[in-house]
């Protein structure tokens, strides 16, 4: 059981709202456990999240569950959204955790915003209306009546420790027809818990900030959202006010408003829906959204629908397979090889230069100068004795033994650099030093990559020292305590 983690939810619809928030939460620097609960995703889905490092919860088997209600059931079963319930009280893969709908995109790092106050009791929520409990709803489950605030359920953070059999009631209650019938789903029925055992629902800050549903609309006109950058997203109120979290808007969603439609098979009918969307979600979230949605650059839509973007038999992946996994330890001790087949597919054809930090065997300069059908490879390192011949020898590849902190590409008559990979010493010193060095001789639109950062102090510092960075977390792939690269691309 892990200390604090993230549960969403999704099916084949709602998954590009949890490819974003797993995108959104690395890059806010959180890297603890996300579960998934999957309640009906198709495969290249379920693979995709795992590969990114999410836990699957299988739900398949609640069809076959069934509970006793003889006072007013028929037919009791799993109800609606009680997956939500089921997933976080039976999995019980962290003892404090925040669950997440699958179109609340996090802003900020959640383990650090709320960690410390959910292990220490409070039951953290965002207020949205008021529910008003009657004597029908006392006599169907024990709710004192009266006006109580509504937390709504697309949000919230709480501890098993604390307050796991209320989660396992809310599961519980949403079995049963009679009181399920006398609120509207997965909201009602956890407020009408925490109602009844007067658990005081404590707001996890101005509503505004953590955003609601019901505010999209109301800051959708241009100007009261804005980006204030994308890497990692941050936006803000006009009046300057950090948000740290989005939630969707009813049925339009994020997707819906960039023509990705799960649901609907005709293409008129999904394009009148689109556009029916339209104007519902301020611009500039949905600009934070199709950024992160697409920031892999391994997705596609076709015909409405979002699938993995097709690849040829050229790509990095097959031609380090082929040729090159005895020579470079990135696809094989590491699990760096995907990622570079996304980050660099835009270069491939148009860098004139590319440098990589750390030469070792230059198994990874072969594979360069393999895969760009243009520019010139150049390795530096303080050390090329390892070189194997073949590097050695190829026109394709220029080496330079110095130290990278040190180099100076245009005393080497090396005018631009398209894309520089430090694959050196990986001490955090020596990161620092090569990337003051070498980025400013980074050509507009040029990319920076730094493999093999040991810790998250590491990353940390690095985020503070390179502006916009992104962190690539690889970890769980292999188990390595230092697959993470971090990544920046010079403006322009």
């Amino acid at each position: 059981m892990h200390d604090y983690g993230i549960y969403t939810a999704t099916d084949a619809n709602f998954f590009p709202g949890v490819v974003v928030q797993l995108t959104a939460l690395r890059l806010h620097g959180y890297f603890g456990p996300i579960a998934v609960i999957d309640t009906g995703l198709v495969p290249w889905m379920r693979g995709y999240l795992e590969e990114r490092g999410a836990t699957i919860v299988e739900m398949g088997f609640v069809k076959d569950l069934r509970y006793t209600d003889v006072c007013s059931d028929e037919t009791p079963g799993l109800r609606g959204w009680s997956f939500k319930a089921f997933g976080i009280a039976h999995a019980r893969l962290f003892e404090c955790f925040t669950f997440l709908d699958a179109d609340y995109i996090p802003l900020c790092n959640m383990q650090q915003e709320l960690h410390a106050r959910v292990r220490a009791g409070e039951f953290l929520c965002t207020e949205d209306g008021v529910n008003t409990w009657t004597a029908e709803h006392a006599d169907a489950t024990g709710v004192v009546p009266g006006a109580y605030m509504n937390a709504n359920a697309g949000f919230f953070s709480a501890s098993v420790v604390h307050h796991g059999a209320v989660l396992e009631e809310w599961r519980n209650l949403m079995t049963r027809r009679k009181p399920f019938d006398l609120w509207y789903g997965d909201q009602g029925a956890i407020n009408v818990i925490l109602d009844k055992y007067a658990v005081p629902k404590v707001l996890v800050g101005d509503k505004s900030q953590w955003n609601q549903t019901w505010q999209n609309e109301l800051l959708a006109t241009p100007g009261a959202v804005a980006v204030e950058s994308l890497s990692p997203p941050v936006l803000r109120h006009a009046d300057g006010r950090r948000v740290y979290g989005w939630h969707g808007c009813g049925w339009s969603r994020y997707w819906h408003c960039l023509g990705i439609d799960h649901y609907r098979t005709d293409p008129a009918d999904a394009e009148a829906f689109r556009q029916s969307c339209e104007g519902k979600i301020p611009a500039a979230v949905l600009e934070a959204f199709a950024h992160l949605l697409f920031l892999d650059g391994d997705l596609g839509i076709t015909d409405n629908r979002l699938g993995p973007r097709a690849t040829g038999p050229t790509d990095l992946t097959d031609i380090y397979d082929q040729s090159y996994r005895p020579l470079s330890d990135k696809g094989t001790a590491h699990s760096y090889i995907p990622v570079y087949d996304r980050l660099l597919a835009d270069y491939r054809h148009r860098a004139e230069t590319v440098l990589e930090v750390g030469v070792w065997y230059g198994g990874s300069l072969l594979l360069w100068a393999d895969y760009f059908t243009r520019a010139q490879v150049v390795g530096v390192d303080v050390n090329l004795s390892h070189v194997v011949p073949a590097a050695v020898s190829s026109p394709r590849v220029r080496l330079v033994q110095a130290d990278a902190a040190r180099f100076d590409p245009v005393a080497h008559g090396i005018d631009r650099l398209d894309v520089v990979i430090d694959d050196g010493s990986h001490a955090l010193d020596d990161q620092l030093a090569a990337f003051r060095t070498l980025a400013p001789r980074l050509a507009p639109g040029g990319l920076y990559v730094i493999e093999d950062i040991w810790c998250d102090e590491n990353v940390r510092r690095l985020r503070e020292e390179i502006p916009n960075a992104e962190v690539v977390d690889r970890r769980h792939v292999k188990g390595r305590f230092d697959d993470v690269m971090v990544v920046y691309r010079k403006p322009g």
